[in-house]
């Protein structure tokens, strides 16, 4: 139970923050702002957000962890947009919440088929799992 509190840290941070900055109109930088820039901003941060969720086992099954995290950052991507709705020059924008969703899914997919991410992710020593790992593909006893 202590290390499921733990894990929902990281989330329920990304979730303070987002929250935060929807209630603001944050400009980017000319150097960095191009056509489409907040979908690839919003496709990454929700993306991370639903590893995020996924490591707090929500789920009997790694699946179902995935699926219910996806469903979670899905549902907050549709609220985050309606919250900036409040926002003086902000505005719904459906395309946003495609893109919060396709980055749930797509790194929740990545974080699914990938061990090792898991294993470093999930270690308390994440140096010394890769260099584990690696030493264990390098004999074929895998």
């Amino acid at each position: 139970m202590k290390k499921r509190l733990r894990a929902l840290f990281f989330p329920l941070a990304f979730i303070a923050v987002i929250f935060f900055l929807s209630g603001t109109n944050p400009k980017l930088p000319k150097e960095i702002s191009f056509v489409g820039i907040d979908k690839v901003i919003h496709f990454f941060v929700f993306g991370i957000m639903a590893v995020a969720w996924a490591r707090v086992r929500i789920g009997k099954t790694l699946l179902q962890q995935m699926i219910v995290a996806v469903l979670i950052v899905s549902l907050y991507g549709a609220a985050d947009e309606y919250h900036q709705s409040f926002t003086p020059g902000r505005s719904v924008d459906f395309y946003d919440w495609i893109a919060d969703t396709s980055g749930a899914v797509v790194f929740c997919a990545v974080y699914y088929q990938c061990v090792l991410l898991r294993k470093i992710l999930e270690s308390s020593r994440p140096v010394r799992t890769v260099k584990a790992f690696i030493r264990l593909k390098n004999t074929g006893k895998h």
